[in-house]
C-alpha cells in the first residue's frame, strides 16, 4: 500500500552481457556441434552464467576456455567452472567469476561447449545471468536468450547394419550375433536399418529376410 511502481522500456531495462551462438540449426542422431557463450563489452565485478541445456537429447562432449574467460578469471578471486560430467548431470554449463574492483572486459567468446546429440527432439539452451557492476544485470534471467537445435533420426540404408555403405554377408552375420547370440550392441541407426521387414522390431525374422 502507497509504493509506487515505475514500469520501464525494454530498451530501459537492464540488458543482458551475454549471448549464444550455434554452429548448427539441425544434426542428426550421432553429430556433434558447437555452442559458444560470448560477452558484448561489459563494466562489471562478478558473473554468474549458466547455458542449460536439454540433457534428455544432449551431451555434453567438451568445454573449452576461451579468451573472454582467460579475461574474466584473470586475478579473480572466485572462478568456477564446471567439469563434463558435471554439466552432464546437471544439464548446465555454469561459469562464476568474482573479483574486488570493477573491471571492463572487451567482446569475446567465454566458454565453446562441444554437443553431441544422443536421440532425436528438440536440442533446446537457455542463458541466465546475473552480474554486478555498471553494465550489471544482477537477477536478469536472461530467458530471451533461448535457442534450439533440431536433432533428426540419423539416415540410414535398410539393411546396412554395420553402416559400410554395403548390403552383405557381413550384415547378416552381425545382425545374427544381435538377434540370436545376443554378443553386441546396435545403435538406433543400425537397429534402424536391421528392420528389414518394417514391423518394427528386429528378430531373426529379420536376419532370414536379410539372408
Amino acid at each position: 500500500a502507497g509504493a509506487t511502481v515505475t514500469v520501464k522500456r525494454e530498451s530501459e531495462r537492464p540488458q543482458p552481457n551475454l549471448s549464444l551462438t550455434l554452429s548448427a540449426k539441425k544434426v542428426k542422431v550421432g553429430d556433434t556441434f558447437t555452442a559458444t557463450l560470448s560477452n558484448k563489452g561489459m563494466n562489471i565485478i562478478s558473473i554468474i552464467a549458466q547455458m542449460r541445456f536439454n540433457k534428455d537429447v544432449l551431451e555434453v562432449v567438451s568445454i573449452t576456455e576461451n579468451e573472454g574467460y582467460t579475461n574474466l578469471a584473470n586475478g579473480a578471486v572466485v572462478k568456477v567452472k564446471p567439469t563434463v560430467d558435471e554439466a552432464n548431470a546437471s544439464g548446465t554449463v555454469g561459469i562464476s567469476v568474482a573479483k574486488t574492483v570493477e573491471t571492463k572486459y572487451p567482446a569475446k567468446d567465454i566458454v565453446t561447449v562441444t554437443f553431441k546429440a544422443k536421440v532425436a527432439g528438440e536440442g533446446w539452451f537457455k542463458v541466465d545471468e546475473s552480474t554486478d557492476g555498471k553494465d550489471g544485470t544482477n537477477g536478469y534471467l536472461s530467458d530471451a536468450i533461448v535457442k534450439s537445435v533440431v536433432i533428426e533420426k540419423p539416415a540410414y540404408v535398410l539393411g546396412d547394419v554395420n553402416e559400410d555403405g554395403k548390403v552383405n554377408m557381413t550384415d547378416v552375420n552381425r545382425l545374427f550375433r544381435y538377434t540370436t547370440r545376443k554378443e553386441i550392441s546396435l545403435t538406433e541407426a543400425q537397429l534402424a536399418a536391421a528392420d528389414v521387414t518394417g514391423d518394427g522390431k528386429v528378430n531373426i525374422t529379420d536376419v532370414n529376410r536379410l539372408f
